[in-house]
């Protein structure tokens, strides 16, 4: 406005300026022209002056409207970011404003209020389901061995377990109060996390009530408990097993699979053998088990495992794989069987260098004494 100012009256001055340069000679030689050209003069100057008071009115009445926009804008956002930094999160939309500039910004103060919003709500519900997986491992916790190790009848065994998230899919179990068996069963519920977890924790329960009044063949023991986690997760769930009777007066192991993956056997020469069988998990709709006999004479050491184990990634990238696992077993061979659980932690605790497993793993190792 100013500069509309300033053009006007510098146009009133230079046409002021030509008429007397032009009518300057003429002014001196007639008086009558002289007297009427100056009132004409005059009448134009009050005109420019005129004009140039009004658009100085105007511009500065426009410029008090603007300036109340503006001041009202700027005070709305500045109580919205006050109301922001006091965790006050229910602004209303800005108003419309014929600043663009502004409006701009308080269109980005509200979507920055809503995104703290979505953010606090996501946070929240992930507190929610934290407290919830938390619930869950302390449920698990409850239904997996205290004992890791156990010694019983000419038996030594230990095991091991690690989940890949707070709660887990894998579970084992060992069972030595009838004196003439020791059971030890290593289960995988398809999946990891809350789910898996609670199907896990039922099937905990089935087992043990299972084995309070099923007869104690393991096939008879694990197609009961095909029926309840069938019954129970109507195909949703699937949990691969590996279920081992070690026999006290015959010395004889019973080996019953259930889509689990290969037993490794150490021989007393120290061959290791790798056994396997086809059979599918139980809660499936076509249950099939396989099951072996190993004497004593054939079966030194037995390392049992979930499929978490042989998939663990290596530093490399690779996943460790039946042949490597195969050697770990070999190198323990010399050691009891908890310095052996032990040396194998030792070398998962080197793969995973501290980071997050992809697949919860579990293991057990078995030694006849009397081999």
């Amino acid at each position: 406005m100013l500069v509309g100012y300033g053009l006007t009256s510098s146009v009133g001055i230079a046409v002021g300026l030509k008429t007397q340069s032009l009518l300057g000679p003429l002014l001196n030689r007639e008086p009558d022209v002289a007297a009427q050209l100056e009132a004409h003069y005059d009448s134009m100057r009050r005109v420019m002056i005129g004009l140039t008071l009004l658009t100085l009115v105007g511009a500065t009445a426009m410029a008090a409207l603007y300036s109340r926009e503006i001041g009202r804008s700027i005070r709305s956002m500045s109580s919205a970011a006050k109301a922001i930094a006091d965790g006050r999160l229910d602004l209303a939309p800005p108003q419309p404003t014929r600043v663009n500039e502004l409006h701009t910004l308080g269109e980005a103060l509200f979507a920055m209020q809503q995104s703290l919003v979505r953010a606090i709500d996501t946070e929240r519900q992930k507190a929610a389901l934290e407290k919830e997986a938390a619930v869950g491992a302390a449920v698990q916790a409850l239904f997996l061995p205290r004992k890791t190790a156990l010694t019983r009848a000419g038996y030594a065994l230990a095991g091991y377990h690690r989940a890949a998230a707070i709660c887990s899919g894998d579970w084992w179990h060992h069972c030595s109060d009838d004196p003439a068996y020791v059971r030890i069963l290593l289960a995988d519920v398809t999946g990891h996390g809350v789910g898996s977890a609670l199907v896990t924790a039922t099937a905990s329960g089935m087992l043990a009530q299972l084995e309070r009044h099923a007869p104690s063949d393991p096939r008879e023991l694990l197609e009961s408990l095909h029926q309840g986690i069938r019954k129970l997760c109507a195909g949703e769930y699937n949990m691969c097993v590996s279920l081992l009777q070690l026999d006290c007066v015959t010395r004889v192991t019973t080996w019953v699979n259930a889509g689990a993956p290969p037993l490794f056997i150490s021989k007393p020469s120290g061959e290791i053998e790798a056994h396997v069988g086809y059979s599918t998990p139980l809660g499936g709709d076509d249950l099939q088990l396989s099951s072996m006999r190993f004497s004593p004479d054939k079966a030194a050491r037995i390392l049992a495992f979930t499929d978490g184990l042989a998939e663990l990634q290596l530093p490399t990238g690779m996943p460790l794989g039946h042949g490597q696992l195969k050697r770990w077993f070999e190198d323990s061979m010399r050691l009891d069987v908890v310095s052996a659980r032990d040396d194998m932690v030792k070398r998962i605790d080197a793969c995973t260098a501290g980071q997050p497993l992809k697949d919860d793993l579990t293991f057990v190792v078995i030694t006849s004494e009397r081999a």
